[in-house]
């Protein structure tokens, strides 16, 4: 009989996972077309080996009134964007 506490694939046997630190980050970018800061946790150490952020928010600082502001998808892929960009490796956003 095989008891759950007996198999080494059993969740309670296993090790639990290596634990991750999230540090707060802000950033600004600016482009022709508007200005923006981001607010976002970083991940870089996660198990993964992979750089993992969660974009908190994205705030316009400035923009040019002749192309107006723009919407919050456009930011928040802009966001990405640069923050690719910046960091200059993979990124798994949350």
């Amino acid at each position: 009989m095989n008891h759950i506490l007996d198999d080494p694939n059993s969740p309670t046997q296993q090790a639990s996972a290596p634990r991750v630190h999230w540090s707060k980050e802000v950033k600004a970018f600016q482009c022709r077309e508007f200005a923006m800061t981001v607010r976002y946790d970083l991940c870089e150490d996660h198990c993964d080996g992979l750089l993992h952020i969660k974009i908190i928010i994205c705030r316009i600082t400035w923009f040019d009134e002749d192309k107006g502001q723009p919407d919050d998808e456009v930011l928040t892929e802009m966001a990405q964007e640069f923050l690719r960009d910046y960091y200059h490796t993979k990124i798994i956003f949350e």
